[in-house]
């Protein structure tokens, strides 16, 4: 929590000052390793309808076990095993 706090202090301070400049820091890295003749799309979505949703939980005594995102590729392996077990049950 402490940690939590000093960290939305310190951004808070920084968005006062104009911005954070991640966005920009992000877009630069993702624009410097786009590939030519090729597009794509960066989206940054801030979750702010779970800041109640974790305010409660830590209010009811909940801790963090774990905090991961799975991506697409992460969702495509995960099908890919899923069929490569299904060809195996069946006989395939």
């Amino acid at each position: 929590i402490d940690g939590f706090i000093a960290g939305a202090e310190v951004g808070a301070e920084i968005a006062d000052e104009g911005g954070i400049g991640l966005v920009e820091s992000i877009g630069a890295d993702f624009i410097e390793n786009l590939p030519d003749d090729s597009a794509a799309l960066l989206l940054i979505i801030e979750h702010a309808w779970a800041v109640p949703l974790r305010s409660a939980i830590v209010d009811a005594g909940g801790i963090l076990m774990a905090n991961q995102w799975i991506g697409a590729q992460d969702l495509i392996r995960l099908g890919a095993a899923m069929r490569a077990e299904a060809d195996l049950e069946a006989g395939n």
